[in-house]
């Protein structure tokens, strides 16, 4: 279970104010499906974004918004800069809102996807059709040991879970270098103590 507890699953924390992100339909330059693939990928210019729906009467850019990709401050992205994170990427956007441009965000694509959900103490429903392909909705999470044993920490900094790659695990020494400038908009649920409706507590 040592592992329950050094890993830990971001999500949007604070104000009402602070909005989730879209993709700017209205400047359509790159294939943004493309960070579905969980592969490296190849972006050239500037990514464009907007305010997701429902948009807040008195909306917030603060450190942390998600796509429901996340997206970075460059503050926060200096530091995952720093940390020399293998299986990631950070391409640089810039969000709008009316006439309002906020520079300076960054979208992380994951495409480092490790396959260790314990399942014998998970708890989540699975469904696998025709064509082999598999999917888990998990409720709650616990990692395999014996699997992460054998990958060095250097490697599984960040990674996305291979089992449901919409969960994003980030190591207690990741999670410490963002905590300790203080973000906005951040929080973080251990995953010992994280389950599906961890977002609303």
């Amino acid at each position: 279970m040592k592992y329950d507890q050094q890993y830990f699953i971001a999500m949007p924390a604070g104000s009402n104010n602070y909005p989730l992100l879209a993709w700017d339909d209205d400047i359509i330059e790159y294939d943004y499906t493309e960070f579905s693939r969980r592969d490296p990928i190849e972006v050239y210019h500037m990514l464009h974004l907007k305010l997701g729906r429902p948009v807040p009467s008195h909306p917030e850019m603060v450190d942390f918004h998600e796509l429901p990709e996340p997206v970075f401050a460059k503050r926060l992205k200096d530091i995952l800069h720093d940390l020399d994170i293998n299986g990631i990427q950070l391409f640089e956007a810039q969000v709008r809102h009316g006439e309002t441009v906020y520079p300076d965000y960054y979208i992380m694509n994951v495409y480092h996807m490790i396959a260790c959900m314990d399942k014998g103490r998970s708890k989540y429903d699975h469904k696998k059709y025709d064509d082999g392909v598999e999917f888990y909705f998990i409720d709650n999470l616990a990692l395999d040991e014996a699997v992460l044993d054998t990958i060095p920490e250097k490697h599984r900094l960040i990674f996305g879970l291979e089992e449901d790659c919409q969960h994003i695990l980030y190591h207690q020494k990741v999670v410490d270098a963002i905590l300790a400038i203080n973000p906005k908009g951040i929080g973080f649920a251990r995953v010992y103590d994280w389950h599906v409706g961890s977002a609303f507590d």
